[in-house]
């Protein structure tokens, strides 16, 4: 049988040697760089993580606050539509009163100019029954009448009244 690998001690020797060579100046030189990187990289990252906390700690702040804000706006508007809303209803009870008061003033005057007009008629119908009752008077005075005459008389005065009113 033939032996495919066969070992060389000084091979071996040169191999393990040049190992550990290698691996002492990678440790001097290469590893330890290698690590202080590797250790810069996991405090940005580990920093950069705490700030995203940070910072998300603070967008929930602020939309809570953002929130509370909206709640207050809305309730300050909904207390302004409030207010608007009797103010109005005060307003309009105000014309509401205004007019009636001037609706009231207007007939009072009217009753007043009617009750003086009415007045005026009366002491005009007045004079004007004066005078006929007056000419009546004198005209009986100067004829006797009898029941026909009389009720001519009359019924002639009557008329004349109708006509002046």
């Amino acid at each position: 049988m033939e032996v495919l690998f066969s070992p060389d001690l000084g091979l071996i020797i040169w191999s393990a040697v040049s190992f550990v060579v290698l691996f002492l100046l990678l440790k001097k030189m290469a590893y330890k760089p290698l690590l202080d990187m590797m250790k810069k990289r996991e405090d940005t990252i580990k920093t950069s993580l705490e700030k995203a906390e940070e910072t998300r700690s603070e967008a929930e702040g602020l939309l809570g606050e953002y929130k509370r804000q909206l709640d207050e706006a809305r309730k300050e508007a909904q207390q302004i539509i409030e207010q608007g809303k009797v103010v109005a209803e005060n307003t309009r009870q105000e014309l509401i009163q205004k007019a009636n008061e001037e609706a009231k003033k207007i007939l009072d005057s009217a009753q007043g100019e009617i009750i003086a007009e009415k007045e005026k008629a009366l002491a005009e119908i007045q004079a004007q029954l004066a005078d006929l009752v007056i000419e009546a008077a004198s005209k009986v005075v100067q004829k006797s009448l009898d029941k026909k005459d009389h009720l001519r008389l009359i019924e002639d005065y009557t008329t004349r009244l109708r006509d002046l009113a």
